[in-house]
């Protein structure tokens, strides 16, 4: 949840990536549309969160553009190569997504915010599915403007996530009138990795490749296991 102006305006910095993207949306890989369809509803959901009143509608519309999200970032992989040999894998990880959404939308309390469990199980997920992107895609090809462009993408997310799931399994154990101004302060601080997040998915698109070779090359040596 935003707590004021000043964490709102910070959730605006997506517009920065946004503009470098499609400034050069014309030259760069058609995967990375991907991305820029995930920026553009984490900023669809930052410009219109304060005007959401009501826990259940503020349940129901942050768990659509998570989940949808983080979905977009799963078909980013995919573009990417990974598990490109193994589409019934693929198919299982879709439904897992779209199962999680599901019984989450079910499981809504109208009274209060609740603990977001199905969707860091989704998010730890999409992080053990990048994990084994990077070990077994990245580590392996000789394309540096690709494994930039890529890394800069990746290590960002999996960073804020980790912090994100940590930090909402110790508010569900620790939460109270005594803590919640430390909580505040810890929750302030993804605010921060996400402005760092937007700085780097900019540099992303903005070394982006130009030509399918970058990525076809690397797709090469992609594994089709999933990560033990």
């Amino acid at each position: 949840m935003k707590f004021g102006l000043v964490e709102y305006l910070m959730g605006l910095f997506t517009i920065i990536p946004i503009t470098v993207g499609f400034a050069r949306i014309k030259v760069i890989h058609k995967s990375y549309y991907w991305l820029l369809m995930y920026l553009g509803i984490d900023l669809l959901f930052e410009l219109t969160a304060p005007f959401v009143y009501g826990f259940l509608y503020m349940n129901i519309i942050q768990n659509i553009v998570h989940y949808t999200s983080v979905f977009c970032l799963l078909i980013l992989l995919y573009k990417w190569g990974y598990l490109k040999n193994n589409k019934s894998v693929q198919r299982l990880l879709l439904i897992l997504f779209v199962s999680l959404l599901i019984i989450e939308l079910l499981t809504q309390n109208n009274a209060q915010l609740k603990t977001p469990w199905y969707f860091m199980i989704f998010s730890f997920s999409w992080i053990i599915t990048a994990v084994d992107y990077i070990n077994n895609g990245l580590s392996n090809s000789n394309r540096k403007k690709t494994n930039w462009s890529q890394l800069l993408i990746l290590f960002p997310l999996i960073t804020t996530m980790i912090y994100y799931i940590i930090l909402h399994i110790l508010m569900a154990n620790l939460y109270n009138k005594e803590t919640e101004q430390l909580f505040r302060t810890l929750y302030g601080v993804i605010n921060f990795l996400q402005i760092a997040s937007q700085l780097c998915f900019a540099l992303a698109l903005f070394w982006a490749p130009k030509k399918e070779v970058y990525l076809e090359s690397l797709e090469e040596h992609l594994s089709p296991k999933m990560a033990n």
